[in-house]
């Protein structure tokens, strides 16, 4: 499958997928770091989804494990993160999604606040 995105816009939506995994790194307390390809973004469960318009979290089947917690985060370069939610409470099928998809609507998101005391 190929993508129409021009390639200014893939390099500003990956920059800034890559900037919010490295604040919420920072935010945890692990310092500047961003996930590694096979590993959670901000150990030991959490990973961080940006979305340009982050009306929903999506996330694809085979990320969603047991107990992960998925961070919507949007904006660029100012970075917004926008709430949180566990593997299980993303379960709205996304119909037409070419990997399989599930996500959650953005108004049933948790706080950020919350997202490291659970």
């Amino acid at each position: 499958m190929f993508d129409s995105e021009g390639i200014e816009s893939a390099v500003r939506n990956r920059t800034a997928s890559y900037l919010s995994e490295l604040l919420m790194n920072i935010a945890y307390g692990n310092g500047p770091l961003y996930g590694a390809r096979g590993s959670v973004d901000v150990e030991p469960d959490i990973e961080v989804k940006w979305s340009k318009k982050a009306w929903r979290l999506v996330v694809k089947d085979a990320y969603l494990k047991p107990g992960y917690k998925f961070a919507l985060a949007t904006g660029y370069p100012e970075i917004q993160f926008v709430g949180w939610a566990r593997s299980e409470d993303i379960n709205e099928e996304y119909v037409g999604h070419p990997f399989g998809a599930k996500f959650i609507r953005r108004n049933k998101l948790n706080p950020m606040e919350t997202i490291f005391g659970v």
